[in-house]
């Protein structure tokens, strides 16, 4: 399927489904990729799915889930 530049989809949204990589994920987080993958290894952030080889991404949902609950914990204080 080729996007055109009519697309609905909103590249300021995450989508629910699907898979984003660390470099294009940053843009929905407000921490840095270094820190993303810091927090991703210590389980303080989803943990990343290998698709192959070279390529590492998020679940979509995961994230979102993850930014809720932030949310959620931010509100409760």
């Amino acid at each position: 399927m080729q996007l055109d530049s009519k697309s609905t989809i909103d590249p300021r949204v995450l989508p629910p489904q699907g898979f984003t990589r660390a470099k294009d994920l940053t843009h929905f987080l407000p921490f840095s990729i270094t820190t993303l993958w810091a927090w991703s290894k210590a389980g303080k952030f989803p943990k990343p799915v290998k698709l192959s080889p070279t390529v590492t991404a998020w679940r979509n949902a995961d994230v979102l889930a993850w930014l809720d609950k932030q949310g959620a914990n931010h509100e409760a204080v």
